[in-house]
């Protein structure tokens, strides 16, 4: 009953959000308080998109330099491009598109080609 786990610090990935700078931060912040203010009918929702447009298109430039320097970083050009995409796509993205033909249930006889045609 009275066990002690021991404490233990878990390692950030610093890859993955290398690319948050404090400036992403506090914008992340101020358009949080903007939702509850457009919400609240302070702010009127067009000022609110395009500042959540100018932060996603800000974003986007800090992951596309986070990655560009890690693949200049990294000593092997071509895995480091294919973790990058393996990244941004995710590792499992290409099992969710499998369709397998032989859990489809069979009508008379037909085959997988004649029943995805109909």
């Amino acid at each position: 009953m009275g066990k002690v786990f021991k404490y233990e610090k878990i390692k950030r990935n610093s890859k993955k959000f290398d690319w948050i700078t404090s400036d992403i931060r506090q914008k992340c912040r101020i358009k949080r308080r903007m939702y509850f203010q457009k919400r609240r009918g302070e702010i009127d929702a067009e000022t609110y998109s395009s500042f959540v447009k100018l932060l996603n298109r800000q974003i986007t430039q800090a992951k596309k330099a986070a990655n560009m320097s890690y693949i200049e970083n990294y000593s092997q050009k071509s895995r480091a491009v294919w973790n990058v995409i393996r990244e941004t796509q995710g590792t499992n993205k290409r099992a969710r598109n499998i369709t397998v033909l032989n859990n489809i249930p069979r009508r008379n006889g037909e085959s997988d080609q004649q029943i995805l045609t109909n």
